[in-house]
């Protein structure tokens, strides 16, 4: 970009960064030569950077599986020796050290946040830019706000600050001098890794929270009941798991449904067994093919609600 737009390594550098954590103030654009370049760049980026979100959403669900495992742990452990009541303890103090965390992040949010304020407010001060964006008839020094410099308040840094870390870029406040602008392009970078840990912090503890409420759910009839499900009155290893996998989330009830009405098309003779010749050859569709064949609509919020139902 340097050589192609006749930017400096300041302005290319600034640019790059602006693309990768997708901010995109817009405050700078290449020209009709550079727009090809580009848009290749762009595509590549959003390619390379969709393979390291599906790395960061497995590990999120990795996380996940060892908090349902932990979770799974302290139930059995907790249990008293009638075996009736699962003590909250553990399932709290999970929750209270997500939340420390939370803490600890927000502060480091906060920190990069009121770093970013007072640069812009009190190192940078007002600046006439350069390049491109040099604002016409402003003059550096005593007279750069009176001639049309800018210089910001504490409450435009922090907007901008706010809105750069959240990758929103409306382009209103950008960075304007050179050193801005390198102060700039590695401080958003860490400002939005540290916004990100407090949003996905801010999911586990809501995803924690969830979790401990049900944990807490004593069994009652009306649960015992949803885990006999061939209302046999009694409570075979199948149902318990089936009732556990639903109720923590881990599958949908209409899944379980059609899982079923599959098994009883399979089992011709009815016995509730399958043998090698009815099941030799066929297709067992995925869960997204029954999802779609029975509604055309697959919902994560309905997985949701029928995990809130047990």
């Amino acid at each position: 970009m340097s050589f192609k737009e006749d930017w400096t390594f300041v302005t290319s550098f600034y640019v790059i960064v602006q693309i990768i954590t997708t901010v995109g103030y817009g405050d700078i654009a290449p020209t009709e030569s550079g727009e090809l370049f580009v848009t290749f760049y762009v595509l590549l980026g959003t390619v390379l950077l969709g393979g390291l979100l599906d790395r960061v959403t497995e590990s999120l669900l990795e996380a996940s599986d060892q908090r349902l495992q932990e979770s799974l742990q302290g139930l059995r452990t907790s249990m008293d020796p009638v075996g009736g009541t699962c003590a909250p303890a553990d399932g709290i103090f999970t929750f209270s050290r997500s939340v420390y965390s939370l803490l600890r992040w927000i502060l480091v949010y906060l920190f990069f946040l009121a770093a970013w304020v007072a640069y812009f407010t009190i190192f940078e001060g007002c600046s006439c830019s350069y390049g491109a964006t040099r604002i016409d008839g402003c003059e550096e020094g005593q007279r750069c706000a009176a001639t049309g410099g800018v210089q910001l308040s504490v409450l435009s840094a922090s907007y901008m600050g706010v809105i750069t870390f959240s990758t929103v870029g409306f382009g209103d406040f950008s960075p304007k001098s050179r050193k801005g602008r390198i102060f700039g392009s590695i401080w958003m970078i860490l400002g939005i890794m540290a916004f990100g840990k407090v949003v996905t912090h801010v999911s586990t503890i809501l995803h924690e929270w969830r979790m401990n409420h049900k944990n807490r759910v004593l069994v009652s009839r009306k649960v015992f009941e949803r885990m006999d499900r061939n209302r046999s009155g009694k409570v075979a290893r199948g149902e318990f798991v089936l009732y556990m996998l639903v109720r923590q989330g881990r599958v949908k009830q209409e899944t379980i449904q059609d899982i079923e009405a599959l098994f009883k098309e399979l089992d011709q003779d009815k016995n509730g067994t399958l043998t090698f010749d009815e099941i030799n050859g066929r297709l067992l569709p995925s869960e997204g093919r029954m999802v779609r064949e029975r509604s055309g609509i697959s919902s994560h919020g309905s997985r949701a609600s029928d995990s809130e139902e047990l």
